[in-house]
């Protein structure tokens, strides 16, 4: 129990560690959807003290992870359809021109 949460909050600061150092959007991404993974890891142990209510929570945590992926990638892709980088210092740039 104590190494399941030790290893979700391993888990979320190295996510916090990616979305502080990082300045392409698929590596924020990425960052994000390990700090999600962190957070679950985490939540483990109270999601076993009531397995019906831990089903349903982590039914939900993982439906919205996915459904955060769906919109940053679309959203991804359609700033590298555009401007042709994911760097956001060049975005940032470009908007400012």
């Amino acid at each position: 129990m104590i190494a399941s949460i030790a290893v979700g909050i391993v888990l979320a600061a190295v996510g916090m560690y990616g979305l502080a150092a990082s300045r392409n959007l698929v590596r924020l991404l990425i960052s994000v959807e390990v700090v999600v993974v962190g957070t679950i890891i985490a939540l483990a142990p109270a999601f076993q003290a009531a397995p019906s209510v831990g089903l349903w929570a982590l039914v939900l945590l993982i439906s919205m992870a996915a459904g955060e992926v769906a919109i940053i990638g679309a959203l991804i892709y359609r700033a590298y359809y555009l401007t042709k980088t994911t760097d956001l210092d060049q975005l940032r740039a470009g908007r400012e021109k």
